[in-house]
């Protein structure tokens, strides 16, 4: 409570907590723009709204990624970031990667009253729930 003020007013007793005071949270977006960009400065080339029909592969390396519309695309590096369907892109070239969909939500709302809101993230383990604090918002 001493480090969380906003828990004071809670209706459930608490039997303990672990604070973590150099744990921080971060804006996803935000980052993930800014790292974009960045990118971008060094030479990468990011396409957006294709398709990938699938992956050539020479040897132990991939060698093109072609698209639906056909086109070949070669590169000195190549990312996967396809989420869940990682997988089964991967698959097609012999390489396994164990990554599977999972279902969450999320809700970003203004913070009414500062003072009821948390200032660091809290994770309820049991109830799979974690609050966040993005200045006055609250996710």
């Amino acid at each position: 409570i001493q480090a969380e003020p906003a828990l004071a007013k809670a209706t459930v007793d608490f039997v303990g907590g672990l604070r973590l005071p150099n744990d921080q949270t971060g804006d996803c977006q935000k980052f993930t723009v800014e790292l974009a960009e960045l990118a971008q400065k060094q030479g990468v080339q990011f396409l957006f709204n294709h398709s990938i029909d699938y992956l050539e592969k020479d040897a132990d390396q991939i060698s093109a990624v072609v698209l639906q519309n056909g086109q070949r695309i070669k590169g000195d590096a190549y990312v996967m970031a396809l989420g869940s369907y990682s997988h089964e892109m991967l698959k097609q070239i012999g390489i396994f990667a164990p990554v599977y969909p999972l279902k969450g939500y999320s809700i970003t709302t203004p913070i009414i009253d500062a003072a009821m809101s948390p200032v660091s993230t809290i994770l309820d383990e049991s109830y799979k729930i974690a609050l966040t604090r993005f200045d006055d918002r609250i996710r």
